[in-house]
């Protein structure tokens, strides 16, 4: 007996057409215990990740195209993660149950099923991106690629609604971007703003000033800070007027923020989790921003 690695252990004792070995199992029972331990199990003692493989696996060895599982995330499911995490975490989830679909399709064969998971009307066109390591949009989806070309397993993508600025924008030139507010004092510190698509010659002057109208922010003479998030521990300050390719930013989170100790009031557009979600968080600590740490009950 030796020790060996998990792949090892059980892929490569599998068997199959091209295995010539097995794995087998010597189990001794108590004769007391038969009956229990040899009952029929059911489909809901066995853990839905172990389900998911399972099929998955099977699509893939049974002669036909491969099946996978994609979960649709729109701006509500950013907003909630930020609500109750205080950040964008990379297990990100939506309440509807993932879509399952063979690889070797199209995505715009899909496309009314995503914009209805995502909540989009379905006169409107809509936009697929990938999600990158830190769970933020990254690359856009052309329509024409089989989706085996960017998922070949289960997988999550983010469906947004297009809109005329964004038809405008070169699928090389475009950078995706979660654009938030950061108030330390606020019961909820982080509050999910919009989603955006700038190029890579864009600054943020002119979405700082969007922010300073949606937070009907009326005072000419308040500039807000800005942070670009990259990831949870790769945070920076930035000025408004570098552009994206200064910056060499490809996706992420803009943070805004009142300069410190300013007492400039404001109002936020009311944020609303998915009906169905009965998540609670009795305690946050965020730590987002350098040298400002909001706790809340």
């Amino acid at each position: 007996v030796s020790i060996v690695d998990e792949k090892t252990a059980i892929d490569d004792n599998f068997g199959g057409q091209s295995k010539l070995y097995s794995a087998y199992y010597l189990v001794y029972i108590r004769k007391t215990e038969i009956e229990k331990i040899m009952a029929p199990i059911k489909n809901e003692d066995i853990p839905s990740h172990l389900r998911d493989y399972y099929q998955e696996w099977k699509s893939q060895h049974n002669g036909l195209p491969p099946n996978i599982y994609l979960q649709i995330l729109n701006e509500k499911a950013y907003g909630n993660s930020i609500k109750m995490n205080g950040q964008i975490t990379p297990d990100l989830q939506s309440l509807e149950t993932p879509i399952k679909t063979p690889v070797n399709i199209k995505f715009k064969d899909l496309l009314p099923e995503f914009k209805r998971r995502a909540g989009i009307n379905p006169e409107s066109d809509a936009v697929l991106w990938t999600l990158g390591p830190s769970g933020f949009p990254s690359r856009q989806i052309s329509p024409e690629c089989n989706i085996n070309q960017h998922f070949r397993s289960s997988s999550k993508m983010f469906v947004t609604e297009n809109n005329q600025e964004l038809k405008s924008i070169k699928l090389e030139d475009a950078r995706p971007f979660i654009i938030s507010f950061y108030d330390p004092k606020a019961s909820d510190s982080l509050r999910f703003i919009k989603f955006v698509v700038l190029t890579v010659k864009s600054n943020f002057v002119p979405l700082e000033k969007e922010v300073r109208s949606i937070l009907n922010i009326n005072d000419d003479s308040v500039k807000l800070n800005a942070y670009y998030c990259r990831s949870k521990d790769k945070i920076q300050e930035i000025n408004t007027e570098s552009t994206i390719d200064e910056l060499k930013a490809t996706n992420g989170m803009i943070v805004f923020q009142l300069p410190p100790n300013h007492e400039t009031t404001y109002t936020i557009p009311t944020e609303k989790l998915e009906e169905n979600d009965n998540s609670v968080k009795l305690y946050r600590s965020i730590n987002l921003i350098p040298e400002l740490k909001a706790e809340t009950y």
